[in-house]
């Protein structure tokens, strides 16, 4: 079953795998920053969707 994105994020690290933690630690560096500024909170989930996506081409041997 796939998990959500809040659920990965709100998931202690000892729980995760690989690929999650590596989703934990990509996304919830610029947070702040997206809820700062507006532009980047319109563009969130096309922000996100760009996220995953290079997780999968950068870290597709360990997912």
């Amino acid at each position: 079953m796939s998990k959500s994105l809040k659920e990965i994020l709100s998931t202690p690290i000892k729980d995760t795998t690989v690929s999650e933690i590596r989703l934990q630690v990509v996304v919830g560096l610029p947070l702040p920053l997206i809820f700062i500024n507006k532009l980047f909170f319109v563009h969130l989930e096309l922000y996100l969707y760009l996220i995953l996506q290079y997780l999968n081409l950068e870290y597709s041997h360990v997912i």
